[in-house]
């Protein structure tokens, strides 16, 4: 065969697609989900006064915690042995948070 004919080209079964999808899939939202978290935190925690970012949030700072910690909760599920550098970042972050009240109108005070 010269290198000058067309090279056959193969496309891969629906099946080998799909399953290339759902692993590209995974990655993209576990990347989006700890990037959108990373920032959460240090939007609040880096911040001059993380107290005026809590009273800025207001009542919508309960549901924001709420967020977090169960995304916290599913990352401490599913990374480890896969991004375990990450998943211990992220976990400093969370263990550096000062202790904090999530009050029963929703806001959330430093204590």
């Amino acid at each position: 065969m010269s290198l000058l004919h067309a090279i056959p080209i193969q496309q891969p079964a629906p099946e080998s697609r799909a399953a290339e999808s759902i692993r590209r899939s995974a990655k993209t939202m576990t990347d989006r989900l700890l990037k959108t978290l990373n920032a959460g935190l240090r939007d609040i925690w880096d911040a001059e006064d993380p107290a005026a970012v809590l009273a800025e949030l207001g009542t919508d700072a309960e549901e924001a915690f709420l967020l977090s910690s169960e995304t916290v909760k599913l990352f401490a599920a599913i990374l480890p042995g896969s991004r375990d550098t990450e998943l211990a970042e992220l976990l400093a972050k969370v263990e550096a948070i000062p202790a904090f009240t999530i009050n029963s109108d929703g806001t959330v005070t430093l204590d």
